[in-house]
């Protein structure tokens, strides 16, 4: 098999693809919705169409991995002349959940019109595991002999990797990607904007706020939580973005937007619209650069919210964030742990034409600024996908 003339084999593409995406409705991902996937649904698939010719072909070896009953990874070996490897992490079994009402095509289900794939998960992520299935397929096929040993570790949990102990965080914990050190690794989840050569970090946040319930009629009783929330939103967001402006290295690595911290989900306690309500939250995330460390940031914005005088936030009219003794209480936390972002190096030395693989960089350091080499990474990073 000439590696260099390899082309995608429709037929096997689309029946994988397709395959999926008539058991996609399981594989929705979303926690906070209390929606969890069952990744073995898809990662079943790849097996009924690579088992057979595991058997015929001993360099085509795949395994699966669950830590989470129902919940399976996949790690696909074809195996070359030497232990050296080219590897290929990250394309992922979950999708993000997908409200029928909201499409105009149904989205659990392929369509193919005009040379066009529709359907929830056709570039986020399936079909990329799809593309890798095929790879393998051929490869197993034509019995090709290659230097290099390819891996693909196909994963569960991607869109929700503040959950951990389920996929690539536990993968890597418990050794399972150590061999892939010293090779390549090209993380395989971009639509169709790559390759691209770095990802952002990403921390999923909540603020709480506490003040005192009061009749609406009598705002001055009360200490508004929903204002509270909102107005050290605000002062957080303000915060964040003179502490995190946009890098300058964002546009050399085709990130399409700075750094950012924002809302996305807002919750008030209260049972009637005559009352003020004494407990709101607000959840968000922070994204970085890889230039910036989430685990920092998170840090720096809980250090902000427990610093603020909440006395000194904007009010409008009788409203007032302390009564008597009593005054408003602010809460940060995060939900999970902040994942890390990574570049890789991009003055780093090509490879010998003619060998697997394209760019082998080696990465910058997650979340710092200036970036510089380390030693215990793989050579290339995540995807921005």
């Amino acid at each position: 098999m000439d590696l260099a003339a390899w082309t995608l084999d429709e037929e096997r593409f689309l029946r994988v693809l397709g395959a999926m995406m008539a058991v996609c409705e399981g594989l929705q991902n979303s926690p906070l919705g209390n929606v969890l996937p069952r990744e073995d649904l898809a990662g079943d698939v790849v097996l009924q169409e690579l088992s057979a010719l595991s058997q015929k072909t001993p360099r085509l070896r795949v395994e699966p991995v669950s830590y989470v009953p129902g919940r399976g990874n996949l790690i696909i070996t074809y195996a070359g002349r030497t232990s050296a490897t080219v590897a290929f992490v990250g394309a992922h079994l979950d999708v993000v959940p997908a409200d029928p009402a909201e499409w105009e095509r149904p989205p659990f289900a392929l369509r193919v019109e005009d040379g066009r794939l529709y359907g929830r998960g056709v570039t986020d992520c399936l079909g990329h595991v799809a593309l890798l299935t095929d790879l393998f397929a051929q490869l197993a096929t034509s019995g090709a002999e290659l230097e290099h040993t390819v891996v693909a570790v196909i994963i569960a949990n991607e869109e929700a990797s503040n959950i951990t102990g389920v996929g690539i965080d536990r993968l890597v914990r418990e050794g399972k990607l150590d061999h892939l050190r010293g090779g390549p690794l090209y993380w395989i989840d971009s639509a169709d904007f790559g390759p691209t050569v770095g990802t952002g970090g990403m921390a999923a946040w909540r603020l709480t706020a506490e003040g005192k319930a009061a009749h609406s009629g009598f705002p001055q009783d009360g200490i508004n939580a929903a204002e509270l929330a909102r107005e050290a939103t605000r002062a957080l967001q303000q915060w964040f973005y003179v502490t995190y402006p946009a890098h300058p290295l964002e546009p050399e690595y085709g990130f399409l937007t700075c750094s950012s911290l924002k809302p996305t989900r807002v919750r008030v306690d209260n049972d009637t619209v005559s009352k003020i309500p004494a407990r709101a939250v607000v959840e968000g995330d922070i994204r970085l650069t890889p230039w910036y460390s989430a685990r920092e940031a998170s840090e720096r914005a809980s250090a902000f919210i427990a610093g603020l005088e909440v006395e000194s936030l904007p009010r409008f009219g009788p409203s007032r964030y302390r009564v008597g003794e009593q005054a408003g209480k602010l809460r940060f936390e995060l939900v999970g742990k902040p994942v890390e972002g990574i570049a890789c190096d991009r003055a780093s030395e090509r490879p010998t034409p003619g060998s697997m693989g394209s760019p082998t960089p080696s990465p910058r350091r997650r979340g710092s600024d200036p970036p510089g080499p380390t030693s215990h990474s793989p050579r290339c990073g995540r995807g921005l996908g």
